[in-house]
């Protein structure tokens, strides 16, 4: 979870935006918790007045605020490191009061889409956050072209969000904190181990998982128990990883 939300001094909710959000929520769903969380915040800075909140731990998930001169912004994590996050909040929130002054001191009811041409600036602000290689990424995706491959994830190494999910088969159910929990401590022994690209492969429920790290990615395939489907995918991730490491020695073979 991952998920920003913009509300002005008087508790009106003016700009939100999901930044992962690869198992869709109900829209319901999606807006009993955007009132939850309004309602958790403003209750805390009530009960809180004069001191500086910058976190709000609820079950599952924290919240992280910041207050800005007209604005709160507030980020729903769960599992991030908060540490890098609340840079990543202020800058948001001072940017959005500088191109929406006007419209945030309008005392008339706020109209949301006038606020929408944000969500570009922010997609920018996350990627530049995250440290996305689009390179490598554009390598990958005209790799997967010709594989055989049509169950994964990508994710980024600096918070594990998922930046690419391709699910063709949709019987599949994958437990995705789970995953990036197992992931997290493999990378993590990499790290120790001073290792950029990495290989793994593991059982989880009812399906396998095939892992393999290149530089600031990690490709998470998934596949059926069958020992056909996992040899398979054992060698189209050898494929895929000399693909991406040696491009020069492919071509010329």
């Amino acid at each position: 979870m991952f998920r920003l939300d913009i509300i002005t001094k008087a508790g009106i909710l003016v700009f939100s935006h999901s930044f992962i959000n690869p198992l869709r929520l109900e829209e319901n769903s999606d807006q009993d918790m955007q009132a939850s969380l309004i309602t958790a915040v403003l209750n805390t800075l009530k009960e809180t007045q004069g001191e500086t909140i910058t976190a709000i731990h609820q079950v599952g998930y924290k919240l992280l605020l910041y207050e800005g001169i007209l604005t709160f912004g507030i980020l729903t994590i769960s599992g991030e490191d908060e540490s890098k996050l609340h840079n990543f909040l202020r800058s948001i929130v001072l940017k959005f009061e500088l191109m929406f002054t006007y419209e945030l001191h309008i005392e008339s009811v706020i109209n949301r889409t006038t606020f929408e041409s944000f969500r570009k600036i922010i997609k920018n602000m996350y990627e530049d956050m995250i440290g996305v290689e689009f390179d490598t990424l554009h390598k990958l995706l005209e790799i997967l072209k010709y594989s055989n491959i049509s169950n994964l994830v990508v994710f980024e190494t600096n918070f594990f969000h998922p930046i690419l999910t391709s699910i063709v088969d949709h019987s599949i159910d994958f437990p995705l904190d789970k995953i990036i929990r197992i992931f997290r401590e493999i990378d993590n022994l990499s790290l120790s181990e001073k290792k950029d690209n990495v290989t793994c492969s593991f059982d989880l429920q009812s399906i396998i998982i095939h892992g393999l790290k290149i530089r600031q990615h990690w490709i998470a395939c998934f596949s059926s128990p069958n020992h056909v489907s996992k040899f398979i995918i054992h060698n189209e991730i050898e494929e895929i990883k000399n693909s991406l490491l040696f491009p020069e020695a492919l071509s010329v073979s």
